[in-house]
């Protein structure tokens, strides 16, 4: 009743939400077209390389990407806002969050794709091509952290259950999430005061902007092992030891099974009717110690072993060959006046920048669409739109 009484008084927001983002996608798709057309006809003029298959890739594989990342995350957003009970949970705090997150990232993919490649003005200005990369790193360092904190998040619900009401709070989650943003923040303004690489001819006019134009070797693998390599440590960690507990309570109930198949024999509970069933339950029980040995993984441990694996699956799929790829670039370019580019390693790098978005896609799907209360709130939130809508 507390659930209905609070929709009631909401606004349709994800009818607006959904119209808003639409209509945003066809003026970036018809904007893109125009933009790309007289970026491709001046660069024919200026024996630029040929950017034909960076066309192809806005059009077939980063207009739909965005589309996902937008729809996904918004329909979390949604959920989230529109229903009472999830807003009552601290945890649906954080995948919110990381929704808002996702969100910006998708905002953003195809004016910077398109800008890092295509607009003059932005190669041409270190401060430019600093400034559009950060704008797509920022959020993307957050939404790495944001997994970080709903691993912890998982782990105190797990061994701390008693005290999770009193240690996981609203007000301690807020705090953590404006932590992670500063942290961002400080993190990409270092190559801004200094921390980066100086090119000696002031004129160069850089074909791509990617990372390796101005991050020096030091701050990539800096930047590389705070937000990769340390968060992924502590969440191997983390869920090592969850799928641990999960077979520990697997085999506190094999334990308590057990004890109490015993005890019920030994009051007499397994009947003696006839000497025929008698030796049949000698049998039986012969049998009985073997069938408990040959368990099989519980409902517990094969749901934990199977978000483990997901969620790191799905981190080191998205973000460390696109990290690796940066660094090595940044390697090899470190030493160099001029940083070494042709139309494939462009392209090289284009594709592996791709990965982290796929992240922002991934996300929705792996800590909302799977939790049941999710679910049950965003179709009550669908079902209410359309009322509303109806009427």
């Amino acid at each position: 009743m507390q659930f209905t009484s609070q929709a009631s008084s909401t606004p349709p927001l994800s009818v607006w939400m959904l119209n808003e983002s639409l209509e945003l996608s066809t003026e970036i798709l018809f904007t893109s077209v125009s933009l790309i057309n007289s970026s491709i006809e001046s660069s024919a003029s200026q024996e630029n390389p040929d950017l034909t298959i960076y066309v192809v890739l806005i059009f077939v594989v980063l207009l739909p990407l965005s589309i996902c990342v937008l729809v996904g995350n918004i329909l979390v957003i949604i959920a989230v806002y529109n229903s009472f009970y999830l807003r009552e949970r601290v945890f649906y705090y954080v995948v919110g969050s990381m929704a808002v997150t996702d969100l910006l990232v998708g905002f953003s993919i195809i004016p910077l794709y398109y800008a890092a490649i295509f607009v003059q003005t932005v190669k041409e200005s270190l401060y430019g091509c600093m400034t559009m990369i950060s704008i797509v790193m920022i959020p993307s360092t957050i939404s790495i952290l944001h997994v970080l904190i709903i691993a912890a998040d998982r782990y105190i619900a797990v061994f701390y259950s008693l005290e999770y009401i009193r240690l996981v709070t609203k007000r301690r989650i807020f705090i953590t999430i404006a932590v992670i943003w500063a942290f961002a923040l400080v993190l990409h303004s270092f190559p801004f005061v200094g921390w980066r690489k100086t090119n000696s001819d002031p004129n160069f006019v850089m074909q791509y902007c990617f990372t390796d134009q101005f991050w020096t070797p030091s701050f990539a693998c800096f930047q590389f092992g705070l937000t990769v390599v340390a968060p992924l440590c502590i969440m191997i960690g983390i869920y090592a030891r969850i799928i641990g507990a999960a077979r520990h309570q697997a085999r506190r109930v094999d334990a308590q099974q057990e004890f109490a198949f015993n005890r019920s024999e030994a009051n007499g509970q397994l009947s003696i009717i006839s000497a025929d069933v008698e030796s049949n339950s000698h049998s039986c029980e012969s049998q009985a110690p073997a069938v408990r040995i040959r368990r099989g993984p519980t409902t517990a441990e094969l749901k934990a072993t199977k978000t483990s694996a997901i969620v790191l699956g799905t981190f080191l799929v998205c973000w460390l060959p696109a990290y690796c790829i940066h660094i090595s670039f940044t390697f090899i370019n470190s030493n160099r006046p001029e940083p070494l580019h042709n139309p494939t390693i462009g392209l090289l790098q284009a594709m592996s920048n791709l990965l982290p978005f796929i992240s922002s896609v991934a996300n929705p799907v792996i800590y909302a669409f799977r939790y049941k209360d999710f679910r049950k709130s965003f179709k009550q939130s669908l079902q209410f739109s359309f009322w509303r809508r109806g009427n």
